[in-house]
């Protein structure tokens, strides 16, 4: 059960640009602004959904996939970095807990 939710989970919301990959926030065809919870979003990506993915996608056994989005998430941290706002978003105590979460998460 949980494979096929993941399959479909991973079909419809996994946004892959090659050099950016990274989860919806949002269903398809619904475009929201960021709020409190997913963090900022870029090109449909939203940093919170990325980040959960990781994990998920370690807990599934898709490595290959985790280590992707942890890689965009690495290149986001470093160009957040530059940018005040971005920066603090991106060192908040949740994004932090969000990447310590899916760094422990052991791989299948």
């Amino acid at each position: 059960l949980a494979r096929s939710w993941w399959d479909r989970y991973r079909a419809t919301y996994l946004v892959d640009r090659v050099l950016l990959v990274g989860f919806r926030e949002w269903p398809p065809g619904v475009e929201r602004k960021a709020d409190l919870d997913s963090g900022p979003i870029v090109a449909g990506v939203g940093a919170a959904a990325s980040a959960f993915g990781i994990a998920a996608a370690r807990a599934m056994g898709d490595t290959a996939l985790a280590l992707r989005l942890e890689a965009t998430a690495n290149a986001v941290g470093l160009a957040a970095a530059a940018d005040t706002t971005s920066g603090r978003a991106a060192s908040s105590t949740l994004a932090e807990a969000i990447r310590f979460q899916a760094a422990h998460q052991p791989a299948r």
